[in-house]
């Protein structure tokens, strides 16, 4: 399986539909819509896909929890 961009992510501050890794290179992009109520999705899903790395670890550490021994 191919390795992700490690991270933190975060969506960047200039164009809240851009999701950034820490040297700003661009990890995801949502559409930029101008209809405000689908842009509002956009933006949310631009926050989802930048708290993917952590999500991926909390799973990772519960898993660990669970069975140690899948480390």
């Amino acid at each position: 399986m191919t390795q992700h961009t490690p991270g933190p992510w975060t969506v960047d501050v200039e164009d809240e539909c851009r999701v950034i890794d820490v040297q700003d290179c661009t990890v995801a992009r949502t559409d930029y819509v101008e209809i405000e109520e689908e842009r509002d999705w956009q933006v949310a899903n631009a926050a989802l896909i930048a708290a993917a790395p952590a999500m991926l670890e909390a799973l990772l550490d519960i898993t660990r929890w669970v069975d140690p021994d899948l480390d």
